[in-house]
């Protein structure tokens, strides 16, 4: 984390790396996706100097820790809950049949 407009100093806020940075509707806490999938909340005091806390764990989720088109897999709702976009598994195995057309006319 880093002042802005003008940089005033650095603040790391995760030790073991993290991705999806989303901020908390008051500006008190940054959350993050851990690399593991834990969903992060690091308490925060903004001022001339951050005050970064302790990152703790919110809970487990089955999101993985990529980036590209799936940036924010969640977001976090005016009431404080979570909105997660996880893919459904799959229950059975996909079957592809080549030349189907040929199937059809008989």
């Amino acid at each position: 984390m880093q002042n802005f407009p003008q940089p005033a100093g650095r603040w790391q806020v995760s030790v073991d790396g993290g991705l999806q940075p989303k901020w908390s509707r008051d500006g008190r806490e940054l959350y993050y996706l851990a690399l593991d999938g834990m969903l992060m909340a690091v308490p925060l005091k903004l001022g001339a100097l951050a005050e970064v806390g302790k990152a703790r764990p919110l809970f487990q989720t089955r999101m993985e820790a990529t980036t590209g088109f799936t940036w924010h897999q969640y977001d976090v709702a005016p009431g404080g809950r979570f909105l997660l976009n996880i893919p459904e598994a799959i229950a059975s195995p996909l079957t592809v049949i080549v030349g189907w057309s040929a199937l059809v006319n008989r």
